[in-house]
């Protein structure tokens, strides 16, 4: 005989043994990051597509079941393109060989006007190395290492 309850139990099973379960990013989309773990990045629920948060989730594993690091940061702009794939690339912008993910808001109306972050994600952390603001006609990735380097330098 079939029990009525499903998955309450089996939640609740889960959470009482310490075994895992199915992890949900509502909107959020995985991509590969290039040391081969997962990242998830998902816009904040119940904001409005044009501002808000933005979340970067770090996972050691495919299955989402591993967490590493993760982080939550302001936005001036949608992360996702018309088609749902997220605006990010990854460049090296501390220039010690290592890539940062970049991700890229772009604001609403017709100015093609850019917030860009630069994210450092280690082993077991994710910060924000720089934001620039810009536009779709320049280089953001030069931008976003000259404003590495003001803060480098301010810092000593």
């Amino acid at each position: 005989m079939r029990s009525k309850l499903g998955w309450p139990v089996v939640a609740l099973a889960c959470a009482v043994f310490g075994l895992g379960s199915p992890v949900l990013a509502k909107g959020g989309v995985a991509i590969t990051l290039p040391d081969k773990r997962v990242a998830v990045l998902s816009q904040g629920d119940l904001e409005s597509a044009s501002i808000g948060s933005y979340s970067v989730a770090v996972f050691k594993d495919r299955n989402l079941m591993d967490f590493a690091a993760g982080a939550m940061f302001s936005r001036d702009g949608s992360i996702f393109q018309d088609d749902g794939k997220p605006r990010v690339k990854f460049a090296d912008i501390t220039e010690d060989g290592r890539p940062e993910l970049i991700v890229y808001k772009l604001t609403a109306g017709s100015g093609n006007y850019l917030e860009v972050d630069a994210l450092r994600i280690d082993k077991n952390e994710l910060r924000l190395l720089a934001r620039v603001q810009t536009d779709s006609k320049h280089d953001a990735i030069a931008a976003l290492k000259a404003a590495y380097k003001r803060a480098a330098r301010g810092k000593r």
